[in-house]
C-alpha cells in the first residue's frame, strides 16, 4: 500500500464493535478516534464522516448517542471493530 491514496474526499468510516471490556468508554474511544482521524485529515486531502454524519465546522464528530451500532446503508470505507481471539487474520 505504500504510495496508495484514497480515490475520494469524503472517507467513511464507523466503529462495529466496542470492546466488550475495556478501560475506556465508548465516549473516550470516539474522542480518540476524533482525534486520529482530525490529524489525518490535517496532512491528507481527506475529510472523515463517521457514519453518514459529516464533520462540523467547528472540527468536531456529530455523535449519536447509539454507536454501538451503525444503521446507515452508505458503503464503509474503514470498518472499525474491537475483536479478541481468532478472527480470519492469523492475529488472534
Amino acid at each position: 500500500l505504500i504510495g496508495s491514496k484514497w480515490s475520494k474526499p469524503i472517507i467513511k468510516f464507523r466503529v462495529a464493535k466496542y470492546p466488550k471490556y475495556s478501560l475506556l468508554d465508548k465516549e473516550v474511544i470516539n474522542q480518540e478516534l476524533k482525534r486520529a482521524f482530525d490529524l489525518w485529515s490535517q496532512v491528507a486531502n481527506v475529510e472523515f464522516e463517521l457514519d453518514g454524519q459529516k464533520k462540523s465546522s467547528n472540527g468536531f464528530y456529530n455523535y449519536l448517542n447509539d454507536l454501538y451500532t451503525t444503521k446507515s446503508n452508505d458503503p464503509i470505507d474503514i470498518d472499525i471493530r474491537f475483536e479478541a481471539g481468532y478472527h480470519g487474520d492469523s492475529e488472534p
